[in-house]
């Protein structure tokens, strides 16, 4: 996002593409900047919970009448610090707005860790596809539509394989053995009855 700053004290046209960047072109001193960092820092959840409900397409009277409150409890709440959210006010907003919200506790995952958690997620979802069209299997359109996703699935995560993996420093053999193995993806991908046989 860019936004073109209208404000005497910020440069006349001057085009910025972040709030911190409107903040700093307004002032000079390192105390006010540092301050609006630190706010910025108390305010992430508060800042998330406001996107949540804009991308919902909800005022925030709207968002009141979903919560029985009032509009007022909502912008209160919404010009607070994170220190002031609670835990049901986050299940609140993850309700009205049908955001999916999640609540990890323990030491930061590692990029594989993630990469793992992430293929078993996948793993679990395209499960709960296949149980859908077998559950449906007199319905040739559920049924056809769950194996053209498969097939295309299987086919971008070959890409995005390939791609990626491309990036990593091999040994011929490895190399060799890896583009055999994203190449079979990509071919089960490109055809249906092959991924689904």
């Amino acid at each position: 996002m860019t936004t073109t700053a209208k404000n005497d004290g910020a440069r006349p046209g001057s085009r910025y593409k972040s709030v911190r960047d409107i903040a700093k072109g307004l002032t000079e001193s390192p105390q006010v900047l540092k301050d609006f960092d630190a706010k910025q820092e108390r305010t992430k959840l508060v800042r998330t919970l406001i996107s949540m409900r804009v991308k919902a397409s909800l005022t925030q009277s709207e968002l009141a009448k979903k919560l029985t409150c009032t509009q007022s409890k909502i912008s209160k709440l919404e010009s607070s610090e994170d220190s002031n959210i609670s835990v049901q006010d986050i299940i609140n907003y993850s309700v009205a707005t049908s955001f999916n919200v999640s609540l990890e506790f323990g030491r930061p995952s590692t990029l594989v860790e993630k990469v793992k958690n992430d293929a078993m997620s996948l793993k679990d979802s395209l499960d709960k596809l296949a149980e859908i069209a077998k559950s449906n299997e007199e319905d040739s359109k559920i049924v056809g539509n769950i194996q053209s996703f498969f097939a295309e699935a299987t086919y971008n995560l070959g890409m995005i394989l390939a791609e990626t993996a491309s990036k990593v420093p091999c040994s011929k053999k490895d190399h060799d053995c890896l583009e055999e193995g994203l190449e079979f993806l990509i071919s089960c991908g490109a055809d249906a009855e092959t991924v689904l046989a």
